[in-house]
């Protein structure tokens, strides 16, 4: 292992009358106790140092006062090690024997192989005149995620749900914490409870990480304004139960057939929830037929002011579809106050989707009619809404999909102008020769307002 040897200042060593000296030791990294090799152990000729390593010799023993090799200590000492005068400020290295000792090689680790007793250098003081403020930051974890926040404002049904907020970023101080989280949003529809906030990020120095911010709870319900919601969840038998419970009232609809080989039954092939209504018809003669489901009357649950939301699936569209009803509301046949919404109203060049409502015939002037601009397609669902808002004029609008397809300015009808109805059908129209729907439905809703627009394409967007 190597040793370093330092020049001395004059007078500070022993030193022959030759003007040479011995040079004392000093080894890199040890104790000043350490740094010096006792000049009386470094013996003539003859002599031995402890570990019985080689003698370094004194200068009386150096032959040679001519300058030669020999003068120079070459022999005696070596070509490693040089005699150098008290004022050369220079080091040399030299392989150092004796009582000093060799020092173990030091060992490569990790700190997975640390010992316990070793301490680390974090918890060890600062030396001497070193300013602790200028020590690495000691930087904590991540802070824990946020609890619960406040809910959110009533959504447009009975379980309405509000978003969450975020938690905030840590702060960079010794106690930086988190930032708070937004509260909870206005649910629209049936939301699923946000979870916590994330935790705040990088911590303060020495400390650990700012809490995280607070996440929503789901928004309140149920939504008064929801007056009739069929789910459609059911997995068998006859009852459609209604889930919006407005005003106390339980308004279930009841599926039912005609005619022979048509049905109306609950399958698996939905679009929410769990379950749809799946509706066959049959098209032979003698006594064509199909399934439907009756419900109140709408008349006395949104007299003004309507919304009307359903998703559909067609199972075909050939002509043998023309004319059959998603709803018909009226008195029948001879009956001239009535609504409907049929998906193929083959009367226009386009076969559109069509709602109309009237309180003098099914004519083209006294029908208010909102319809869409092409066909639908088959076994696809489509999401339909009707929106009729208050007021002795309003502005109608016909959604499709999320997005408005078809308004009608001037528009003065409502539920109340129709008055009470007899015949309440989803699927079935009063007129004989119309078809039956073939096809799923889902998720009928009826609300005693005007949804918006956003609140429109929060119900397209459920799944």
């Amino acid at each position: 292992m190597k040793r370093y040897r330092q020049a001395s200042p004059r007078g500070s060593t022993s030193c022959s009358p030759e003007g040479r000296c011995i040079i004392p030791l000093c080894l890199m990294g040890i104790a000043a106790s350490a740094c010096s090799v006792d000049l009386s152990k470094l013996r003539g000729s003859g002599s031995s140092s402890p570990d019985g390593a080689a003698d370094f010799p004194v200068m009386s023993d150096m032959p040679g006062a001519d300058g030669g090799a020999a003068d120079r200590g070459e022999d005696a000492l070596g070509a490693d090690t040089m005699l150098v005068s008290p004022d050369l400020p220079f080091v040399d290295a030299v392989t150092v024997a004796g009582d000093v000792g060799d020092l173990p090689e030091p060992v490569v680790t990790d700190d997975a192989t640390v010992p316990d007793d070793v301490a680390d250098s974090s918890d060890l003081p600062a030396a001497a005149g070193e300013d602790a403020s200028n020590a690495p930051p000691d930087f904590g974890g991540g802070g824990s995620g946020g609890n619960g926040g406040t809910g959110g404002t009533g959504g447009v049904d009975a379980t309405g749900g509000g978003g969450g907020g975020s938690g905030g970023t840590g702060g960079v101080d010794a106690a930086g914490g988190g930032g708070s989280g937004g509260s909870g949003g206005s649910g629209v529809d049936a939301g699923i409870d946000s979870g916590g906030g994330s935790g705040g990020a990088d911590a303060g120095y020495s400390d650990t990480g700012g809490v995280g911010g607070f996440g929503g709870f789901g928004g309140a319900g149920p939504d008064p304004d929801l007056v009739l919601w069929y789910k459609f969840d059911e997995s068998s038998g006859t009852t459609a139960a209604d889930s919006s419970s407005s005003g106390g009232s339980i308004r279930d609809g009841t599926l039912g057939t005609i005619g022979s080989g048509g049905s109306a039954t609950f399958s698996s092939d939905c679009q929410v929830g769990t379950h749809a209504l799946s509706l066959v018809p049959n098209y032979n003669a003698p006594s064509p037929g199909g399934g439907y489901l009756t419900v109140p009357a709408p008349e006395a649950l949104a007299p003004g002011a309507l919304t009307i939301a359903i998703w559909i699936k067609l199972a075909a569209t050939t002509s043998a579809e023309n004319w059959d009803r998603i709803f018909d509301f009226g008195n029948g046949p001879s009956g001239n106050a009535f609504l409907y919404l049929t998906a193929r109203a083959s009367d226009a060049p386009n076969i559109p989707l069509r709602f109309g409502i009237s309180d003098s015939g099914h004519t083209t002037s006294a029908e208010q009619r909102l319809e869409s601009p092409s066909t639908l397609t088959a076994n696809v669902w489509h999401h339909i809404a009707i929106v009729l808002p208050a007021g002795a004029t309003y502005t109608g609008a016909l959604y499709l999909d999320g997005a408005v397809v078809a308004t009608r300015s001037a528009m003065t009808l409502h539920l109340s102008d129709v008055g009470t109805t007899t015949l309440n059908w989803l699927g079935r129209s009063p007129y004989n020769a119309d078809p039956f729907f073939y096809g799923s439905l889902d998720d009928l809703r009826i609300y005693k307002r005007a949804l918006s627009a956003t609140e429109i394409s929060a119900l397209f967007m459920l799944r």
